[in-house]
């Protein structure tokens, strides 16, 4: 049975009434997470009762967590259960068998039980707080120092329930002398009485030596912890140098510490890295999965559970599109393309970064006959400083307060459809145009919408890139338009100014559906009849023919290009491929980003035989080629003048300057240069349909007739 919340109330005081300082927690993709700011070693966890009571209040249902270390708190001997390679519980029974007389000190110390099958003992800290951190004793056998955390009984996580096994009563044992002896020999590098060498030293921490077999992963374990404390790949490096240098027996190359903290200062800030236990595979077998049907909130547009895109330039009525979906929601009022059926009426739930609630939102749902009682505007978050326990106000972040989010669809188990207008300006710190980072953003979000069936509209604008086909314009990450399950355009009617098309961009869930037209028409949508066959990369090539756009890198993005470009590579070299996939997702094809890295004098380059390409910024100012006076086309020339095999060649150039100079991507030949291909035999080349990408881009590109499925 489980314990109610005032159970829990009173365990909780019932800890800080032993003087023991307290942490409320949350769990987060799996892990531990305080609500609050505690700082290094924990300072803001708190023994005050009142301060406790207003936590309860504030995070209900939170699990909690004593710092450890403390003065008149607990040390913890904390037993994992990772792996048969790391078993705590067997490094325990070995540690006994070495030393007897641990036995009844462990037998009689406060024992709790984890969800995972593992144990922590309870012991009385040192007065004096000299036990910091984690120190390794053997493989899943750890003692938690100050600056841990230690989650206490009756706290709750997915696989269930921390339980004491002997509670706690009177005061705590003290550590016995042979561990107290065994943590100081980890203190002072001395080796462990018939322990294997570097067996102390597989976590980074402590101050044992690291023994040959060992290095690398102590040392990717500790550049974990410096990367979740925000540290930077040369805060990090400078760490790693040290502790190879003092601890490493012999120390590893200098190569290899850098490659590990330049690979580990790849991920983001904080993350929890998995580097400390080994993963284990998930399965579920298909025979246990009930077929089940979609559901829609518009029938063959919009799903329940699901992410719907929603994207065109600005001004033409995305919002007020939005807003009379959200109305129709509301009232459960039928749809324009079926006059017979409407969504199931709910709540909805609005992040608008854009629009006033008071003189455009409210105004607008009016017109649109929507039942305001049922909509909400999630307008930001309070953080509880831990100290003042008052409320500081921010906007809402998708990275940071997706806790929030979910708090509200609990609230509201009505809410049928969440809208973000537009999704760009809820991302905080995340680069929108990075698609790891996009991809961890919306996982989670796209999740989220399928615990609670609410149909979930982000909106966004196109790029200006009018090269790329229809599913590539929506500005930002690929991840966006390949995350959603269907995605739609709204482009203006080229033959009538007042008149907007809704479009198809990809439905990975139903047959696409024929498009629709409206208009704004006295502050609200006012649908069209009749279908609209016309397809997204047909309405935005007519578009682009009318506007004077022709596909192709104009030098204004070729300009934009290399400034993209220096500020992508300012950190250092990155692979081609990636520089290709970060570019066409910031809307720049491979050609223009070809043209400006001869603008740069960037010179791709292998690190190895039979590696992978690099680009890299040059030292020194960027070099380009003399050709003679008149040359119209400088990348014909320079391979004429200096011809190279391909095979030495980046693949997609045409090769590398004798001279070391830039490379050049042959465009078009120069007058008086023989024609190739089919021009050579007097058949001109088919003309590309419009909007079709160069040839660079179309080997990633789906075939025509092809359904995107991402």
């Amino acid at each position: 049975m489980s314990p109610s919340n005032d159970s829990i109330l009173d365990a909780v005081l019932q800890y800080a009434g032993r003087g023991w300082h307290l942490v409320p927690l949350r769990r987060v993709r799996k892990r531990w997470q305080p609500y609050l700011k505690t700082g290094p070693d924990h300072e803001a966890a708190s023994n005050d009762p009142a301060r406790i009571k207003q936590w309860h209040k504030l995070y209900p249902g939170c699990a909690w967590a004593v710092a450890c270390g403390e003065p008149g708190g607990p040390v913890v001997i904390d037993v994992d259960r990772h792996s048969p390679e790391a078993d705590g519980v067997e490094s325990l029974k070995a540690l006994v068998e070495q030393h007897p007389e641990l036995e009844a000190a462990f037998r009689s110390a406060p024992c709790a039980r984890t969800p995972g099958g593992g144990r922590h003992y309870y012991f009385a800290a040192p007065a004096d707080g000299s036990l910091r951190g984690a120190v390794g004793l053997r493989p899943g056998l750890d003692v938690l120092g100050k600056g841990r955390l230690a989650v206490l009984p009756p706290s709750r996580r997915e696989d269930g329930r921390y339980e004491w096994e002997r509670p706690p009563a009177g005061k705590l044992p003290p550590l016995p002398p042979v561990l107290v002896q065994l943590l100081d020999d980890q203190k002072s590098g001395r080796p462990k009485a018939q322990a294997p060498a570097g067996e102390a030293a597989a976590d980074g921490n402590g101050s044992g030596k690291i023994h040959e077999g060992q290095r690398n992963v102590a040392l990717t374990r500790l550049a974990g912890r410096l990367r979740r404390n925000g540290l930077g790949e040369e805060e990090i490096y400078a760490a790693l140098e040290q502790t190879n240098a003092q601890r490493c027996v012999p120390p590893l190359p200098a190569d290899e510490v850098r490659s590990i903290a330049h690979s580990v200062a790849k991920y983001p800030s904080g993350r929890e890295l998995e580097v400390d236990t080994p993963s284990v595979a998930v399965v579920k077998c298909l025979a246990d999965v009930e077929p089940q049907p979609v559901r829609w909130l518009w029938n063959g547009r919009i799903p329940l559970g699901k992410l719907t895109l929603l994207v065109g330039d600005p001004g033409l009525g995305k919002s007020f599109l939005s807003l009379d979906i959200v109305a129709r929601t509301t009232r459960g009022l039928p749809w324009p393309d079926d006059p017979d059926s409407g969504p199931p009426i709910g709540d909805v739930l609005l992040l608008n970064a854009e629009d006033d609630p008071a003189d455009t939102i409210r105004p607008r749902l009016d017109a649109a006959g929507a039942d305001v009682r049922r909509v909400h505007i999630l307008e930001g978050v309070n953080h509880i400083d831990p100290e003042t326990l008052k409320p500081t106000f921010f906007l809402f972040n998708l990275v940071r307060d997706l806790d929030a989010l979910e708090g509200e669809l609990k609230k509201r188990p009505e809410t049928r459809l969440v809208v973000i207008d537009p999704v760009s300006a809820f991302l905080g710190a995340a680069d929108s145009h990075n698609n790891a980072e996009v991809r961890g953003l919306l996982a989670p979000l796209s999740a989220l919408a399928g615990r609670y069936g609410v149909a979930l509209v982000i909106i966004s604008h196109l790029n200006k890139n009018a090269a790329l086909q229809a599913i590539y314009r929506a500005m930002g990450s690929l991840a966006f338009p390949a995350a959603a399950r269907t995605a739609w355009l709204v482009v203006r009617d080229q033959d009538d100014e007042t008149r907007r098309l809704l479009l198809c961009l990809k439905n990975n869930l139903a047959v696409e559906p024929p498009g629709l037209a409206f208009r704004i028409t006295r502050g609200a949508v006012d649908w069209l009849p009749g279908p609209v066959t016309m397809t997204a990369d047909a309405a935005l090539a007519v578009k682009n023919d009318k506007g004077g756009h022709k596909p192709g890198p104009e030098p204004e993005a070729r300009s934009q290009a290399v400034e993209w470009l220096r500020e992508l590579l300012k950190d250092g070299p990155l692979e081609s491929a990636r520089v290709k996939d970060e570019g066409k997702a910031a809307g720049y094809t491979w050609r223009t980003l070809h043209r400006a890295k001869d603008v740069l004098g960037i010179q791709p380059y292998r690190e190895q035989f039979g590696g992978k390409w690099m680009w890299k910024l040059p030292e020194g100012p960027a070099l380009s080629c003399q050709p003679p006076e008149g040359t119209e086309n400088l990348a014909s020339w320079h391979d004429r003048q200096n011809p190279r095999k391909n095979s030495d060649s980046e693949p997609g150039t045409i090769g590398t300057c004798q001279d070391n100079l830039s490379w050049h991507d042959s465009g078009n030949p120069p007058p008086g240069t023989p024609p190739a291909g089919p021009a050579a035999s007097g058949k001109a080349p088919p003309e590309p349909a419009p909007g079709t990408p160069p040839a660079e881009e179309q080997e990633r590109l789906p075939s025509s007739g092809s359904t995107l499925n991402l």
